[in-house]
């Protein structure tokens, strides 16, 4: 995990940076390891899976459908390891603050894009 969090930083890879990681991994661990509990999964799985990334992509959208994570559910409890983040993404979601920063993104890509075609 570390050399794949490391190869990520590409040329922001320094000492500093490099120990900001190493010091991260515990935790991280920790986290993906009371996810594995709350879901029930026994054993580990190596990082160095044979397995191909599409099949792993696939298999999680199929397990995401089977249990109807995408439909709203009232009432629907968090994750257990996360009790205090809401289940529901966009509560906070502002519609107005949103049409904003799309306006705002429109023009400026419009303005990116249009001079490329010049």
């Amino acid at each position: 995990m570390i050399k794949t969090m490391w190869k990520a930083l590409g040329a922001n890879l320094n000492e500093e940076s490099a120990e900001r990681i190493a010091n991260i991994i515990e935790p991280v661990e920790l986290i993906l390891d009371a996810v594995d509990q709350d879901c029930d999964r026994k054993g580990s799985i190596g990082y160095r899976s044979s397995t191909k990334q599409e099949d792993a992509v696939s298999q999680i959208t199929k397990d995401l459908m089977q249990i109807k994570a995408f439909h709203y559910q009232q009432g629907r409890l968090g994750h257990p390891s996360f009790l205090d983040f809401s289940p529901s993404l966009l509560m906070k979601l502002d519609y107005r603050d949103l049409h904003g920063w799309m306006k705002d993104h429109i023009k400026l890509w419009d303005s990116v894009f249009s001079l490329r075609h010049q």
